[in-house]
């Protein structure tokens, strides 16, 4: 379950000496986020675009494009799910998709892919609550695409309304996956947020 996963992260980050720095993207944006709950060794938080929705269920082309990816998993189409889902989900451009196939990080993802169905249905399942927070003063870097889909920008304000020592920056140009189509500018942003006082 989605909880267990909150409880793996800070559970790696309990066992470590030191007060850690925190990143999560996507659906690991709501796992680090909740992780801060269950541990006080976080020195600081980014997150990159949650996939927090809080309102009303998945359109039905959404779910189409969801059983679509299920069913490419269980027949073993591992590649053309993950094409799938950064194509019509992340939505991703043809050209951004012919630089993540030819990068270093395809293989992986290729082979973690089985971990998509349980992945967005936890996300889709999963209620922000901003109370739980409030009391959460832990600086925090809320990374955003300015072409990001208006679902992204809409939970990362909420998450950006509810933790009271969070600020948001604009990644210029940028969607969901920076760190493959602008890893300098998005290494840039993460550094000067680390190093500042």
């Amino acid at each position: 379950s989605i909880q267990r996963e909150f409880e793996d992260v800070a559970a790696l980050i309990n066992s470590l000496k030191e007060p850690v720095y925190l990143l999560g993207h996507s659906y690991g944006g709501i796992c680090s986020l909740e992780a801060l709950l269950l541990t006080t060794k976080v020195r600081k938080l980014i997150i990159y675009e949650p996939p927090i929705s809080n309102g009303p269920p998945a359109d039905a082309e959404t779910e189409k494009i969801d059983r679509r990816i299920d069913s490419l998993v269980e027949i073993g189409e591992k590649e053309k799910a993950l094409i799938v889902f950064q194509s019509e989900i992340v939505k991703i451009s043809p050209e951004e998709m012919k630089n993540m196939q030819a990068g270093p990080m395809w293989a992986s993802k290729i082979a973690t892919v089985h971990t998509l169905p349980r992945e967005r249905k936890a996300a889709k399942e999963y209620i922000f609550l901003p109370a739980k927070f409030q009391t959460v003063r832990i600086p925090t870097l809320l990374l955003l695409g300015s072409n990001s889909p208006q679902e992204m920008v809409t939970s990362t304000r909420m998450v950006h309304d509810a933790l009271t020592n969070s600020r948001i920056s604009i990644l210029q140009g940028q969607r969901h996956n920076a760190m493959t189509t602008a890893p300098q500018l998005m290494a840039n942003e993460i550094i000067h947020f680390l190093s500042e006082k």
